[in-house]
């Protein structure tokens, strides 16, 4: 097997964060898909991804209906959450002016249309219309042309970080081949990198969708160690598309993280 693109950059962001190097195992039988030497002990990686099903057959809805369009003028990649009734070919034409506006009045996120200043009015009316309920953006990589992805609403509500983790612990215990393959790798410790991405319930990613701090002192870090198999010595949860992170081990508890990875989902 041959190391996914998904896989590489949970790679490149365990090796900055921790200062180690990686190797890749899932190939020839192997276990796990990656091992690392540190402080002589190894350390086993499993990638995963927590997405949601339904979400992800309205997205590739979207994407396919979007198929041959015009590249975008915008300067930054955006992800527009919109009830999940209103995806069609035409949205992607109706909404690149509205958020062109929006970038000129140096406006970056809104996670409800509320949060738009007065200046906004007009676009905040326009993107009722089309039944927007929240959008974000971010520079796109380099070399690669701004895009809008467009996510359905199910499950964007959110209580905060410890609905989110409880999502998470479901989602998680739910998979038993990640702990399974943790446990039969046979080292000193075991860690699980997982992505959350525009697919992914907003009750879980939400959280990550912006800066520490920013949305409130119930969207930062968890309150509680995560309840999930002791076989997990250490947890990664990523946004694919802001960056944002935790990182939790048992000895540490939770931290943040912000990674410079500057991928956008679609390259």
């Amino acid at each position: 097997m041959h190391e996914r693109p998904e896989e590489a950059r949970a790679r490149r962001i365990i090796e900055e964060a921790l200062g180690v190097k990686l190797r890749y195992a899932d190939f020839a039988g192997g276990v796990v898909d990656y091992l690392f030497d540190a402080d002589l002990f190894t350390a086993a990686v499993e990638v995963t991804r927590v997405t949601s099903p339904n979400a992800k057959r309205g997205a590739d809805a979207w994407m396919k209906a979007r198929a041959g369009a015009a590249p975008t003028k915008l300067t930054r990649s955006w992800k527009v959450v919109v009830n999940d009734q209103v995806i069609h070919k035409g949205l992607h034409a109706q909404l690149e002016p509205i958020l062109g506006a929006l970038e000129r009045m140096s406006i970056h996120r809104a996670h409800s249309l509320a949060e738009l200043p007065l200046a906004a009015l007009e676009e905040m009316n326009q993107l009722r219309e089309l039944q927007v309920e929240g959008l974000i953006s971010r520079p796109p990589a380099s070399q690669q042309e701004p895009m809008i992805f467009v996510a359905p609403l199910i499950g964007y509500s959110s209580e905060g970080s410890a609905e989110a983790l409880t999502g998470i612990e479901a989602e998680l215990n739910a998979r038993v081949d990640n702990v399974r393959k943790l446990r039969e790798a046979g080292v000193g410790q075991r860690q699980l990198f997982v992505w959350l991405d525009l697919d992914t319930p907003g009750s879980i990613r939400r959280p990550l969708e912006s800066p520490p701090g920013e949305l409130g002192e119930h969207f930062g870090l968890p309150s509680r160690s995560p309840a999930i198999d002791p076989a997990v010595d250490v947890l990664w949860i990523v946004h694919d598309l802001t960056g944002f992170g935790w990182r939790w081990s048992r000895q540490g508890g939770w931290v943040h993280l912000r990674t410079s990875d500057d991928h956008v989902p679609g390259d």
